[in-house]
């Protein structure tokens, strides 16, 4: 059957221009062939500003600005002060749909060049030669003479721009011992961001603990928005993948929900080969074999070591006792008494009608 795409070109540029901007933008972002051959900035520079006008009206987008030059949603740093107030403000009675961004402005050469502009409370100064923006001591000019704003004299200087530093560039040991400090989702949100982090980061070296209450609690909110029992899903927690009910036989469904605190012992079957397909090699069966659930915290742990999540309870309670006795030793000083800690753990104060208190 034919479809829309294989018409002729000249069709499809005839009925890109009956089209509004929020259908034409709908349209270009189809596929890779609409992508590059329909341009909604073709249509009526009225009908983009007005979705534009709209789109930053949006719940989702209330910390957010448009820039009417490049089209973005941005936050509120990246314009000045004049940008995002007056007419120039989301809810202008009278709008003049002109705001742009400071990178708008550097590159289109919208601002007068060296001259002060606020944004925040600092001042910052605009240099044409070298499209950037920058405070007054790191601005563009001429150092015996401050006062030229002419960047074509041949004693012009262009402040020097140092790389911002990033996580790739830190080196491999200190960017390891980062690594191992991070949790399972943020280890899979890290992976996603580049190809070196995809290639070095390993969610799966998490603790186990970890990545049994991240899937744990997944799957509990997907189920939870998700009333068809057709679209349930359950985890498999020898790979800590969610999966539909559909992929689980009636005996592991049947399992979990007779006996829960077995539930957890369901395999798919690609874990099935990976622990019993190779017997040479029964390393994974062994670790699969040591997996026990803490009765304490009710996650996951490795037979014969310390929970982790259990420690991790402590922890957070023990923290959370430093911090009420911080709050009270800042409430007795300010009623002027002052404190020490005493042999037995105890708070002695001398003043404000306490003698000793027991915490």
């Amino acid at each position: 059957m034919p479809s829309f795409q294989d018409l002729p070109f000249d069709i499809h540029c005839e009925v890109s221009k009956h089209l509004d901007y929020p259908s034409a933008l709908a349209l270009k972002k189809c596929n890779c062939y609409f992508y590059c051959h329909i341009d909604p900035n073709r249509l009526s520079p009225g009908q983009k500003q007005d979705f534009l006008s709209k789109a930053e009206l949006f719940t989702q987008n209330k910390s957010l600005y448009i820039c009417y030059r490049c089209s973005h949603l941005l936050p509120k740093s990246s314009f000045g002060h004049k940008q995002i107030t007056g007419p120039r403000s989301k809810n202008a009675s009278h709008p003049t749909h002109d705001r742009f961004c400071w990178n708008c402005a550097a590159k289109y050469r919208l601002c007068e060049h060296a001259l002060a502009y606020r944004k925040g409370k600092k001042l910052f100064y605009l240099c044409w030669k070298c499209q950037r923006w920058g405070p007054k001591y790191e601005r563009c000019g001429i150092p015996n003479d401050p006062t030229d704003r002419d960047f074509r004299n041949p004693g012009w200087r262009c402040c020097p721009v140092e790389p911002s530093p990033t996580l790739q560039g830190l080196p491999s040991n200190i960017r390891q011992i980062m690594l191992e400090m991070l949790g399972y989702r943020d280890s899979i949100a890290l992976s996603q961001t580049s190809r070196l982090f995809h290639a070095v980061v390993d969610p799966s070296q998490c603790a186990l603990h970890d990545k049994f209450r991240f899937v744990r609690d997944m799957v509990l909110r997907i189920n939870l928005g998700n009333q068809d029992q057709q679209q349930q899903r359950s985890a498999y927690y020898a790979c800590f993948c969610i999966l539909p009910d559909v992929r689980f036989t009636t005996r592991q469904l049947d399992m979990a929900r007779e006996n829960p605190s077995r539930g957890w012992k369901r395999r798919c079957r690609s874990c099935v080969w990976r622990l019993y397909g190779d017997s040479d090699n029964t390393g994974p069966l062994k670790e699969w074999r040591a997996r026990r659930m803490c009765r304490g915290c009710k996650l996951m742990m490795r037979k014969g070591e310390r929970c982790l999540g259990c420690w991790e309870k402590v922890g957070e309670q023990r923290r959370l006792e430093v911090q009420e006795q911080r709050e009270l030793m800042g409430d007795l000083e300010e009623l002027g008494g002052l404190g020490e800690v005493g042999a037995g753990g105890e708070l002695l104060f001398a003043a404000a009608g306490l003698d000793r208190l027991e915490l």
